[in-house]
């Protein structure tokens, strides 16, 4: 697990907010900032933050390590860089003027679990500790602005904001690890559920499985006998199917919560 914020505060955030004063004594840096983080960053996409060094960041940029440290002098103040990076993909995917709260909501939590996906690694990260750039506070805005005309204290919104963004992190790093168990454990889903299940079924006799009825009239023991749970080869697109439902599920009781129902 690694963390956001772990890096020199003060050279993070001057690097994030583009806020240095003026030329620094030394020779000009030979490549910018922006082309430090965007090849970190494919880097990362492609295998992963434990094998992004600072070293290899500067050969796939075709200069020395040391000559990167004029802009960015370690791997902590990149990850800050490297996120907020990111997140402006998210910002620059707004949701339609005339969207309400749910909708915002709902529209970004989708184009949260679809970032997710595309860099992979963001789920490596730990939550609660903030880079604080510019793109996450940009999106902390445009979330409360999902808010604005509705009579609601700072406090609820701030909880269900919290709410849906602990389902997705949730959501999206069970989906992600799943998607990266077959390279990482060099065992296939299917390969790997046919032969639980089947040493499964070897142990499990009818006498065990009255121990388990919901199970048994659910059809799920008969399931993992089998070995199919997870061994579709759709099952990407069944991950974001039951993402948008269980989205669905808990943007019903926030409804509830904001709109209580009216009884005659």
């Amino acid at each position: 697990m690694q963390y956001t914020g772990s890096g020199d505060p003060t050279r993070a955030i001057v690097l994030l907010w583009d806020a240095e004063d003026g030329p620094k004594r030394g020779p000009a840096p030979t490549v910018g900032k922006k082309e430090i983080v965007g090849a970190a960053v494919d880097i990362a996409d492609e295998v992963g933050l434990d094998a992004l060094t600072m070293r290899g960041l500067a050969g796939r940029l075709g200069v020395t390590a040391m000559s990167l440290y004029p802009r960015i002098d370690s791997k902590p103040v990149l990850l800050d860089l490297m996120v907020d990076h990111v997140l402006g993909e998210l910002l620059a995917q707004a949701p339609p003027d005339d969207a309400d709260w749910r909708d915002r909501l709902e529209h970004d939590a989708v184009a949260t679990w679809e970032l997710h996906h595309r860099h992979p690694w963001l789920a490596e990260l730990g939550a609660g500790r903030s880079a604080l750039g510019p793109a996450e506070l940009a999106l902390h805005e445009r979330q409360l602005a999902a808010f604005d005309g509705l009579e609601l204290s700072p406090e609820l919104i701030g909880e269900v904001i919290g709410a849906v963004g602990s389902y997705v992190r949730g959501a999206v790093r069970a989906a992600v690890e799943a998607d990266q168990a077959p390279a990482r454990t060099r065992i296939g889903h299917r390969d790997y559920w046919q032969r639980r299940g089947a040493a499964l079924a070897q142990v499990v006799t009818p006498a065990l499985r009255q121990r388990f009825p919901r199970l048994e009239a659910m059809g799920v023991l008969d399931a993992l006998f089998a070995g199919t749970p997870g061994s579709s080869a759709d099952a990407s697109s069944a991950a974001a199917d039951a993402f948008q439902r269980g989205l669905g599920y808990l943007l019903d009781g926030v409804s509830l919560k904001l709109v209580p129902p009216r009884h005659p």
